[in-house]
């Protein structure tokens, strides 16, 4: 543990549960693999690490060093694979699929045709149950009926979302003790990444699991880094977790990445954030956070005052980090917003090598979280860097594709099937991107004889947007958010940094969201931009159009020697 400082060791090796606050860049991943790997070191049983998303479980696993079995995933895979799987049958649960992107597709049919409401792709990701199995109403736009409707086609199609996979574990483990001790005498202790974007139902599946302490938990987290309200986080303290874990409160107060312009930016949007202590290589990095404005001080070269979009601005910018000697892989173009990304990555894709999700020849609206696209993303990451992680990967996705669906096969055909994907990925690579995507699904549907509609929709979104003479590799560099700008929202790029960060559009109305922001949007608007400005490590721009973000203001009136 020589790569840890104090703080970092004290929470390595303190005993019983543990909450670490994590500011930015304060090796809040070094520290929780570190305790994950002196577990494995001290203990047989295994140890289960729970992450936000599937890429966080991707960059932790293949950073773990140890041989033995360790359990890295979200809470969604943890609660189906170690709840539903093995204890559904006590419910008549035991042929449970994840919903699909066609199951979704006829479910919006049938409420337009049975309701005459047109819902949208969120509704899959907002409609949920309360602890008691009611419908949660507070955070839909639709009515109780429509609700009702879409939870009866669930149980009658034998079909489960993500939120009620927690919902369905939640009862499991609330029903019978036995399943609840079991579960956690499996395991030396269960790690939690990103503790402060929990939901409410996340909280009392972890609170059910510790109630008679028969494992550990280590959770980290950083309230100030809690950005995701809109998907159901709920509002922590420190005192409600020490209380309802009995844990030790450890705080990280050394940074290691940024500029201290860039820190003490960040800082100032915090009346009471915690001394730091920039340990950065970068830190005595004299670069100024540069704030920019396409109003008259800046000379438009074709924007109008309806389009604010910073093109201009973002184009020179760029210019000037590459003519820097600043790779494309360490440059990100930020947005509060899905479809500022999208103009920005349209844009700009001709003149730069862009990558990332905004950039594709297809939405991935429905589909981007289904384990077939998840399996393509990873594909790609394979293609622009061929490793042992990322062939790991692979095969992770793969199985997590066999867990949502409900189907076992031997570990010999999941490397089948690897291998053969790969095989067809690579022969394909200068091939015309529809006739890729057949052969590829041809493949899979082979395997496992079940016809992926996935595939089918991308293809018919890359023929509506006219997009099907672009070659397959040029389509894969892009998925793969590689060995290119990266140009994403400011919510895809927590747990990410880069040299260089250049953030857009950072105007009042979308930071904080509501021309008439409530107490609530305004905390939002300034948790979001502090992720924001966190990402950067030598090289900060904000771009705004006229009516400039409340938040730079501040910055304005609280640090006017780091700006420019």
């Amino acid at each position: 543990m020589a790569h840890l400082n104090e703080k970092q060791k004290t929470a390595v090796n303190e005993y019983g549960n543990v909450f670490v606050s994590a500011p930015p860049g304060s090796g809040k991943t070094r520290t929780l693999i570190a305790r994950a790997e002196k577990k494995l070191e001290n203990y047989d049983k295994p140890v289960a690490l729970i992450t936000y998303t599937n890429a966080a479980a991707d960059e932790m696993r293949n950073r773990i060093d140890s041989e033995k079995k360790i359990f890295v995933g979200t809470i969604h895979k943890f609660c189906l694979e170690y709840i539903l799987r093995p204890f559904g049958w006590l419910y008549d649960w035991e042929n449970l699929k994840v919903i699909s992107f066609d199951d979704k597709k006829e479910i919006k049919e049938e409420i337009k045709k049975r309701f005459g409401s047109k819902i949208q792709y969120r509704f899959f990701n907002n409609v949920r149950k309360k602890l008691n199995g009611e419908i949660d109403l507070s955070n839909i736009d639709y009515s109780f009926e429509i609700a009702d409707f879409y939870f009866d086609y669930l149980r009658k199609n034998e079909l489960v979302d993500f939120n009620e996979i927690l919902y369905r574990a939640y009862k499991i483990l609330d029903d019978n003790q036995f399943i609840r001790t079991s579960l956690a005498s499996k395991f030396t202790e269960i790690l939690v990444d990103e503790f402060q974007d929990i939901n409410y139902i996340q909280y009392e599946i972890i609170k059910l699991l510790d109630k008679d302490k028969l494992c550990s938990f280590f959770m980290v987290g950083d309230f100030r880094q809690s950005i995701m309200r809109f998907a159901g986080a709920i509002d922590l303290e420190f005192e409600v977790i020490e209380r309802d874990f009995n844990c030790r409160i450890i705080q990280l107060n050394k940074t290691y990445r940024s500029t201290d312009n860039i820190v003490d930016s960040y800082v100032s949007l915090f009346n009471n954030h915690p001394k730091i202590d920039n340990r950065a290589e970068v830190k005595d990095v004299k670069i100024k956070v540069n704030i920019k404005s396409c109003n008259g001080s800046y000379k438009c070269r074709g924007c109008s005052d309806s389009c604010k979009n910073n093109v201009n601005i973002i184009e020179d910018i760029l210019n000037f980090l590459l003519e820097e000697g600043i790779e494309e892989s360490e440059i990100a173009i930020l947005s509060p917003w899905r479809n500022d990304a999208k103009k920005i990555g349209d844009k700009l894709a001709g003149k730069f090598n862009i990558v990332g999700p905004h950039v594709l020849p297809h939405s991935v609206k429905g589909i981007k979280s289904t384990s077939v696209f998840q399996l393509i993303k990873s594909l790609s990451k394979y293609f622009v860097k061929s490793s042992v992680n990322n062939l790991r990967n692979i095969k992770t996705a793969i199985e997590n594709y066999l867990l949502e669906n409900n189907i076992s096969v031997m570990q010999e055909k999941i490397n089948l099937l690897t291998k053969n994907l790969l095989i067809t990925l690579f022969e394909n690579e200068n091939v015309k991107i529809i006739k890729a995507f057949k052969n590829i699904e041809f493949e899979f549907n082979r395997h496992f004889g079940v016809d992926q509609h996935e595939f089918d929709e991308i293809i018919n979104k890359i023929r509506l947007n006219r997009k099907e003479g672009l070659i397959f590799s040029e389509y894969l560099n892009m998925l793969s958010g590689i060995d290119g700008i990266f140009n994403q929202t400011i919510y895809a790029a927590k747990g990410l940094e880069f040299d260089a960060v250049i953030l857009n559009r950072i105007d009042e109305g979308r930071i904080p969201y509501s021309s008439t922001p409530s107490e609530e949007d305004i905390d939002n608007g300034r948790k979001l931009f502090y992720v924001g400005l966190s990402r950067a490590k030598r090289y900060l721009a904000v771009i705004h159009a006229d009516d400039e973000s409340r938040f730079i203001s501040e910055l304005r009136n609280f640090q006017q020697g780091i700006l420019e």
